[in-house]
């Protein structure tokens, strides 16, 4: 006798159960052995030896046993560690379910796990009754399928039929409730009716997944490719539990990798709730400060309303216009430049309006009631002629305050440079402080005529002593109030220094944020080895941004891209300009550069107004395939320059931008963006850029350094190694510039293959 489990009998009285895995060394004297297996099963569904037995030498079973024990050890730790964590997660986020059950499937796992295969249970409790360690493996089976029932169903919760789900979750408390009553000889034969539930529940969860994949879930493609690995797991599973295949059990395997996808799931679930939250902070932010602006300030004074918002929503100029007098007025105006709130008193219809103000655009926003966004182009100056042909003015808006559904004011904006979140940011901004805006148009009417009808009060003077003497007092009165006030603007001036700090740390911190989209340069030099990026950003937050994603083994895509506008719009230009790249590319497994870019139109199209023609990208795009050491190239605007042999080519771009509506329309019957294919020898080097290395104006000459200097610095650096070819491109841009202002976000990236 070299080994036994339980106890061999010739009935149930007489025989014992045991359930173990172990290694028998033996020597044999001779040249043939006979090994001699007795077994008896009266407790069971199955019995006997449930997997093939494996021959070798001691050392190598030994030392394969090791191998799995310390596999299963991993595994099981693992499990634990991830399941401390989500419930913790639970514990401070208690409203979300999900954490709790997806911490519930991880310790059922791998409590099962460990009464199976080497069954580490055993080896930590060799004593453990047979009975229970086979409960202990039934009902952790069935509790995992529950729990990730539960857990699925939370994540995607407006996807599933919730009486479903719990008629599921019914019939598994029902199996368990069974094998927790019953002994092993009955209840292990309701396995078959669990891989049946299972396979059920599995499907029912795929279809969920679909459906939370086409509506565009957050984190709903990982868990639906965590689901099917499961399944299939799954499948294989109750075909060998059939004898249908001779496979090995991949369920641990299928709810391992499930595992990791599902934990992906909810970092990204919690990602995209937390850029949620802090937009809405952002814009009730936004919205605190010109509130606290209007609450302190005089109540029948603009100027001090004006200035808060235009701080906020970054307007370069503003005007404030009243309907008085049966006649419509500028009242006050603002300059940012300056920080100078003063008074004016301007005739919209005095036929010299159009000194101050684009005449023609408040007059259409008084007879339309609608909100006017113009983007200044030369058509427009054309129409506008008479106060837009010589000025600097790059956008206006202008929005009308409707009361009584009658037009009372207008607020006025210009800008001198275009903002791309202009008339978005303004417009929520001003819906949501609407109320208190309203209360001092009225208080500021209010005060006009009280100022009217104190000035007939002073023609009387010399005739009504006593109201004289009232009049004083009440001027005094408004002596002291003004004074107060004065004191709480001195109050508002500390409060806005402190609130542009906060404001300038979260510029900061939102470059941070902006930095985490940007692909590790070490990723790209993982397939392009000799190659440098030269990324650098006019302000803090750059407009400019790079992408790069290995759609296989052996491919992978580039993409250089300039977004409309610098510092926070552009930063916001290239958040969306990620999503929708990460969308046509990774999601919908577009491959070829001219159909990225269509699509990405297309996409810009569906996503931003047709009218703000103020947004967009210009963009270079690049495959490569490694196998056929090929290169696609295709972009719009942007063209790339390729050296061969010291020979340079360029290859030219579609001449028009993402999202230029106007200038699409000449394309719309070819839909325009076309490839350029490219065979590629070895020392073959290729340029994707911006353009704010060729627009940078140099201080000596006040001119920008222009497209046909930049080819040739290009080609003079084309040999040296990627590190230097930066360098060099550094200092000549620091040479040329000088003293002078960065003019654009600037972009630079090299490749030698």
């Amino acid at each position: 006798m070299l080994k036994s489990i339980g106890k061999v009998g010739l009935n149930k009285n007489e025989s014992k159960p045991g359930w173990s895995s172990s290694d028998i060394i033996f020597k044999a004297d001779n040249i043939t052995a006979e090994i001699i297996i007795q077994v008896s099963n009266f407790h069971h569904k199955k019995g006997g030896i449930e997997k093939n037995i494996t021959f070798g030498y001691n050392e190598k079973i030994i030392d394969a046993g090791w191998r799995v024990l310390i596999l299963n050890i991993f595994l099981l730790g693992a499990l634990m560690i991830m399941a401390s964590y989500h419930l913790g997660m639970f514990v401070f986020r208690s409203n979300d379910k999900s954490n709790l059950y997806f911490a519930l499937t991880l310790i059922f796992t791998g409590i099962f796990s460990s009464t199976a295969a080497e069954i580490l249970l055993i080896k930590i409790i060799p004593d453990l009754n047979w009975q229970v360690l086979v409960k202990t493996n039934y009902i952790s089976n069935y509790l995992r399928l529950l729990f990730f029932l539960l857990f699925i169903h939370f994540s995607f919760e407006k996807q599933f039929n919730r009486i479903f789900t719990y008629f599921l979750t019914i019939l598994i408390i029902v199996l368990i409730l069974f094998v927790a009553v019953t002994p092993a000889s009955i209840f292990t034969n309701t396995l078959f009716i669990f891989l049946i539930l299972a396979g059920i529940t599995l499907i029912y969860l795929v279809f969920g997944q679909i459906k939370a994949l086409l509506n565009k879930i957050p984190g709903s493609l990982y868990s639906l490719i965590g689901m099917l690995i499961l399944l299939v797991a799954a499948a294989n599973d109750i075909l060998q539990e059939l004898h249908l295949i001779k496979t090995i059990s991949l369920t641990t395997f299928g709810f391992f990798m499930f595992i990791i996808l599902h934990s992906y799931l909810i970092s990204v679930q919690n990602a995209y709730s937390y850029k949620s939250i802090k937009k809405i902070t952002k814009n009730l932010k936004l919205q605190g400060i010109v509130k606290d602006a209007l609450f302190s300030a005089n109540s029948y004074n603009l100027k001090e309303p004006l200035k808060a918002i235009s701080e906020v929503i970054d307007s370069d100029r503003s005007l404030i216009f009243i309907f008085r007098d049966n006649n419509w007025i500028a009242t006050n105006e603002y300059i940012k430049k300056e920080r100078k709130a003063t008074n004016m008193r301007v005739n919209v219809f005095s036929g010299k309006e159009d000194i101050y103000f684009s005449a023609r655009s408040v007059k259409k926003a008084i007879s339309s009631r609608k909100q006017i966004y113009t983007i200044v182009t030369d058509a427009v100056k054309a129409k506008d002629h008479a106060y837009l042909e010589h000025s600097e003015i790059k956008a206006l808006f202008i929005y009308p305050l409707i009361k009584d559904d009658l037009v009372q004011g207008l607020l006025y904006f210009e800008n001198y440079s275009i903002k791309s979140d202009f008339e978005n940011i303004t417009v929520g901004i001003l819906q949501a402080i609407m109320p208190q805006i309203a209360v001092f148009m009225d208080n500021f009417t209010s005060y006009y005529k009280l100022n009217a009808f104190n000035e007939e009060l002073e023609e009387k003077v010399l005739q009504a002593t006593k109201e004289i003497e009232a009049r004083n007092k009440e001027l005094k009165d408004l002596r002291s109030e003004v004074e107060k006030q004065n004191l709480s603007i001195e109050k508002t001036k500390v409060e806005l220094e402190k609130q542009n700090q906060e404001i300038s740390d979260g510029t900061y911190y939102a470059k941070k944020i902006q930095n985490a989209f940007l692909p590790f340069e070490s990723e790209i030099k993982s397939i392009f080895s000799e190659s440098f990026i030269m990324l650098k950003p006019k302000d803090v937050l750059s407009g400019d941004f790079y992408w790069f994603e290995k759609i296989s083994p052996t491919e992978s895509i580039l993409v250089v891209a300039d977004s409309t506008g610098i510092s926070v719009s552009g930063a916001l230009m290239t958040i969306i300009g990620h999503e929708i790249i990460n969308e046509t590319v990774i999601y919908n497994k577009n491959k070829s550069p001219k159909i990225i870019l269509n699509k990405i139109q297309s996409e810009f199209e569906n996503r931003i107004s047709k009218e703000n023609n103020l947004v967009g990208y210009d963009l270079s795009i690049i495959y490569f395939n490694v196998d056929k050491r090929e290169v696609i190239f295709s972009g719009a605007q942007h063209p790339a320059f390729f050296i061969r042999d010291n020979n340079m080519i360029e290859f030219k771009a579609t001449l028009v931008s993402i999202g230029h509506s106007e200038l699409l329309e000449n394309y719309k019957k070819t839909r325009f963006f076309t490839n350029s294919r490219i065979s590629l020898k070895k020392e073959d080097v290729i340029y994707l850029f911006s353009d704010g290395f060729i627009k940078q104006v140099g201080e000596k000459t006040q001119k920008k350094y222009m497209k046909m200097n930049f080819k040739t610095l290009i080609k003079s650096i084309h040999k040296d190694q990627p590190k230097l070819q930066k360098e060099k491109l550094e200092i000549a841009l620091s040479e040329w510039k000088g003293n002078e202002q960065q003019t654009d976000d600037i972009l630079i990236v090299g490749i030698k293959f």
